[in-house]
């Protein structure tokens, strides 16, 4: 959420729709479970998907394979603190840093102007 400039974590928690308790538990990595609806809840209010909610480190009864599909949830080790890593750079560096964020956003949106498609009904989930 760090990552995310969310500087409340658990009020922003709460605020969508997550139990106090339970956003203690998660911010507090003692969260047992959560369900789908609260996962998706959390993806849909952070812009993000499942795989960036949750860190995997192997458990010590099981052989680390690099090429497992699990690596995908793994956390690589970079600073992700981005207000710590802006007040290092430069003036030039954080304008070349905003043009290509600036540029992903709109690679993400699916550039200027996206053909409208239908939208089909989605399963929900009982």
């Amino acid at each position: 959420m760090v990552s995310k400039g969310i500087s409340n974590p658990h009020a922003f928690l709460v605020k969508n729709g997550i139990n106090p308790t339970t956003a203690t538990k998660i911010l507090s990595s003692r969260c047992k479970n959560l369900k789908v609806e609260q996962i998706e809840l959390l993806c849909w209010n952070i812009s993000c998907t499942p795989n960036e909610l949750f860190e995997w480190e192997p458990d010590s009864k099981y052989v680390d394979h690099p090429g497992h599909p699990l690596q995908a949830v793994r956390l690589p080790k970079i600073e992700t603190n981005l207000p710590k890593l802006l007040k290092k750079l430069s003036k030039d560096q954080i304008i070349e840093l905003s043009t290509l964020a600036v540029g992903m956003l709109i690679e993400n949106e699916g550039g200027k102007k996206r053909e409208e498609k239908p939208n089909p009904q989605l399963p929900t989930i009982s």
